[in-house]
């Protein structure tokens, strides 16, 4: 029989480290739901421990303050996105995966996070101030621009459209604001509005649009 110390080579987490991250994704998942519910201004510390069953300082053992467990929480819906990103099949045209980055973020937007949606402003000051959260922006980027310039060599989107260009219009189409005016708007029929938002997105990068008709959008 070989040594323990053969077994794995892999760290494994004690006990108390597991309840820690336990705990921090407890108060993360609170606070994304209150924020997804009232909003910003609704949200508190207070709030948040109460909705998890623990002391107001214990989240503080976790987050310095408001802000700095806002900036997790977006950071961790970053690190989502580019984990998505990252798992699509890079054999597949990029106006798909075009389409199901598209279809992702949206649908998060209105099921999921949409954060800060009546104060811009705070949610670019801490996507911005924090660096955690600035670089999974930076990472998101990059890995659509990568996607973009893969269609382009393809042949599949338009040669004389620069990458950054594209990510640019892709990321204020999931804007928090655009979210909140086509749910003020739109109601019920948002899944609609987001199908045409897609397919609209789609013809202005795609090469030849009329392949995004074929497709259905």
């Amino acid at each position: 029989m070989k040594p323990d110390s053969d077994r794995s080579s892999t760290p494994v987490a004690s006990l108390k480290e597991r309840q820690r991250q336990a705990r921090e994704t407890a108060i993360l998942d609170a606070a994304e739901n209150i924020l997804a519910a009232q909003g910003w201004r609704a949200l508190s510390i207070e709030e948040i421990a109460s909705r998890v069953g623990i002391a107001t300082g214990t989240i503080y053992l976790h987050f310095a303050g408001k802000d700095a467990l806002v900036a997790a929480l977006i950071a961790r819906e970053l690190a989502t996105a580019v984990g998505f990103v990252e798992g699509l099949d890079p054999s597949l045209p990029a106006l798909t995966r075009l389409r199901a980055v598209l279809r992702m973020l949206l649908q998060r937007q209105v099921s999921g996070m949409r954060l800060i949606t009546e104060d811009m402003q705070e949610w670019r000051r801490l996507a911005t101030a924090d660096a955690g959260c600035a670089e999974r922006l930076r990472t998101l980027r990059r890995r659509l621009e990568t996607l973009v310039d893969d269609g382009k060599d393809r042949g599949e989107l338009d040669l004389a459209l620069p990458a950054s260009v594209a990510v640019t219009a892709l990321f204020a189409l999931i804007s928090p604001r655009t979210a909140r005016h086509m749910e003020s708007a739109l109601g019920e029929q948002i899944d609609g509005a987001h199908d045409a938002l897609i397919r609209l997105y789609l013809r202005g990068v795609a090469r030849d649009a009329a392949v995004i008709d074929e497709q259905g959008g």
